[in-house]
Formats: C-alpha cells, structure tokens, sequence
C-alpha cells in the first residue's frame, strides 16, 4: 500500500519530503517502530548499479539512516540510526535488527570502534 501511494505522489523524490515537524517519512518510520515501511522506504531510495541474474550490485543513499550529517560532519540528532540507538521499547532493539542499520553498525565498528576495543 505505501509503495502505490508513493506511486501517486506528486513530486519526484516523496521520501524526503517533510512533515511540520522536518522528518521525512523515514524517520517517522523509525520513530513508531514500523518496521515494514522503514524497509520499503529503503528499497524505494536504493540504486541498483548492475543485475546478473537474481543478483544485484545496489547503493543506498545514508542520508537520513546514517547519525553523521553528510552536510556538516557533526553528528544528526534526527537520523534512523540515532531513533533506534535511543528508543525505549522493544520494538526499537528489533530495529536494530533491520539489515541496512546492522550494516551501517558494524561498518562504524570496524572502522573506528577496533582501535577502541583492542589493547
């Protein structure tokens, strides 16, 4: 249903559009734990590079998933990623367990949480 609304839209990228309170759709997705959408709204943003077969080389754009703000640099208090690290219920842990938020973790794991964990 919400990809044939997208379908509807009346402009070219509804997915960053804002609401009154500046959240794209995604992070309202991530701030009611509506785990479905997050990944439909994902997949609507994702680039497919190259198709062999079934398999596909995609990128997905990390603004507004990503707490690194590609703008400034500084940290973005309204990324999915920051929602998910700081809500409270349950629903918000298996967040964590959606596969373009467990990669961007393990990413910043390995990239600079290695140095900090190794003696």
């Amino acid at each position: 249903m919400y990809v044939y609304t997208m379908s509807l839209a009346v402009s070219a990228r509804p997915t960053e559009q804002t609401n009154g309170y500046n959240r794209t759709p995604l992070i309202v997705a991530t701030m009611t734990c509506a785990r479905e959408i997050f990944q439909v709204i994902v997949e609507l943003k994702k680039e497919c590079h190259c198709t062999y077969g079934k398999m596909e080389c995609d990128s997905h754009d990390l603004t507004g998933i990503d707490s690194i703000n590609p703008v400034q640099g500084d940290t973005d208090p309204q990324s999915a990623l920051v929602w998910t690290i700081d809500g409270t219920t349950q629903a918000h842990l298996e967040m964590l367990e959606t596969t373009i938020i467990a990669r961007v973790l393990e990413q910043k794991r390995k990239t600079f949480g290695r140095e900090t964990f190794l003696m």
